[in-house]
């Protein structure tokens, strides 16, 4: 192993014996003035520019998306494998599908039913009201009916009777006045 440091190199040999024990024998050497006039050399460290945190996490997300859809497609080859090895399975689902089936028949008939049933009850309530509404009506149509026949039997009296007219009137003022022999007292 061999290690340097600024102004003096050190060498180390290890020699092994059979007993698996170690020496060390280390040199040490002293540099050059010129090495040591030469200001030590350091190494830049090119830093990278940061990142804005909302890049750091769209990748994050991007990322595990890129997961997910890796672990869906593992676990959509598995079931597939898993279904093809289950084939005694699959005649057991189709018996319980058949099942399902004619039961939801037999509800939907039940529902269709219950549905029809209500909707007659619907039906004969609203006739009901609209033949109660219909006898109210006809009882004041009546009411109105026999109001304008009075009302027309009046109006024929009415017409029958004659009515003086302003000279008729002004006329009879004019008699009754000479028949007295003076004018009406007025008050």
């Amino acid at each position: 192993m061999a290690s340097f440091s600024s102004c003096e190199a050190t060498i180390e040999i290890r020699i092994y014996t059979s007993a698996m024990s170690t020496s060390t024998i280390s040199t040490t050497a002293k540099t050059s003035a010129n090495a040591a006039a030469k200001p030590h050399r350091t190494r830049k460290v090119v830093s990278k520019p940061k990142r804005p945190r909302w890049v750091t996490l769209v990748s994050i997300l991007v990322l595990l998306i890129v997961i997910k859809g890796l672990v869906q497609t593992i676990r959509m080859l598995a079931l597939k494998f898993a279904d093809c090895s289950r084939v005694p399975d699959f005649e057991r689902i189709t018996e319980v599908e058949s099942s399902v089936k004619i039961t939801a028949s037999f509800h939907v008939e039940f529902v269709d039913r219950k549905i029809e049933s209500e909707v007659r009850g619907l039906i004969r309530e609203f006739n009901d009201k609209i033949e109660e509404k219909a006898g109210e009506v006809n009882h004041r149509f009546e009411k109105l009916d026999s109001k304008s026949e009075m009302l027309e039997n009046k109006l024929r009296e009415l017409g029958a009777v004659e009515f003086l007219r302003k000279e008729d009137l002004g006329k009879i003022i004019d008699d009754l006045m000479n028949m007295k022999g003076g004018p009406i007292m007025e008050t």
